[in-house]
């Protein structure tokens, strides 16, 4: 989960892993997807928690299978959110996203 950092930090990206190859599920590779930015659903708590958390995670280049133009703080994909949203745009986009928390039974 790559993200923006303020004093806690802006934004978390949502991406998603999305499969590709051919239908031999030992050929098929995992690819990183940017699916949107997630900037509500925090407050100074959750925030502090997360990047508290995200900090050991912090690596130089981006996780993504293609580059965007984001700039940021990117951290290794290892957290995973639950996302909630009203829809998906024509390119795959979150539209409205809100940050419910972490995943802890995955």
């Amino acid at each position: 989960m790559p993200v923006f950092w303020s004093r806690y930090f802006n934004a978390v990206l949502k991406t998603v892993w999305e499969v590709r190859g051919t239908c031999n599920l030992l050929r098929q590779k995992r690819y990183l997807i940017y699916a949107g930015k997630v900037d509500h659903g925090f407050d100074k708590v959750s925030a502090a928690d997360l990047q508290k958390r995200l900090k050991p995670l912090i690596r130089k280049t981006q996780p993504y299978a293609e580059r965007i133009a984001h700039k940021g703080i990117w951290v290794e994909p290892k957290l995973f959110a639950e996302i909630e949203y009203r829809a998906k745009s024509a390119a795959g986009k979150v539209r409205h996203p809100f940050f419910k928390g972490l995943r802890e039974d995955l």
